[in-house]
C-alpha cells in the first residue's frame, strides 16, 4: 500500500489508501451463461407467482359474481318465502289466541 502521509491532508490520505485497497481487491467475474441462468430462473418464478395471484384473483371474482347472480335471483323467492314465513307464524299465533279467548268464557 502507498503510505506517503508527508505534506498530505487527512482527505488526500484517506482517498489514497482507499483507491490501494480497491485495487487489491480481486473480484472474479461471474460467467456470462451462469448470469443469463440466474436471470432465466428469477424470470420463471416472477412469472409462476404472477400466474398463481392471477388465477386467485379470478377465482376470488367469480365466487364474488357467483354470490351476486344468486342473491340477484334468489332474493324475490326468499322475500316471498319469508313473507310467507311471517303471515303463517302471525295465523298461527291469533288462532292460539282465539282459542285462548273461547276457553276462557266466564259466563
Amino acid at each position: 500500500m502507498n503510505k506517503h502521509y508527508d505534506n498530505n491532508t487527512f482527505e488526500d490520505n484517506v482517498t489514497n489508501d482507499l483507491m490501494d485497497f480497491h485495487e487489491s481487491i480481486d473480484v472474479e467475474q461471474p460467467d456470462f451463461n451462469h448470469l443469463l441462468h440466474l436471470v432465466q430462473t428469477e424470470q420463471a418464478q416472477r412469472h409462476q407467482h404472477i400466474w398463481k395471484e392471477l388465477m386467485l384473483l379470478w377465482g376470488i371474482s367469480v365466487i364474488i359474481l357467483t354470490l351476486l347472480a344468486i342473491f340477484y335471483f334468489y332474493t324475490p323467492i326468499l322475500f316471498g318465502l319469508s313473507q310467507l314465513g311471517v303471515i303463517t307464524s302471525l295465523a298461527i299465533y291469533f288462532y292460539k289466541e282465539k282459542v285462548k279467548v273461547m276457553r276462557y268464557d266466564p259466563s
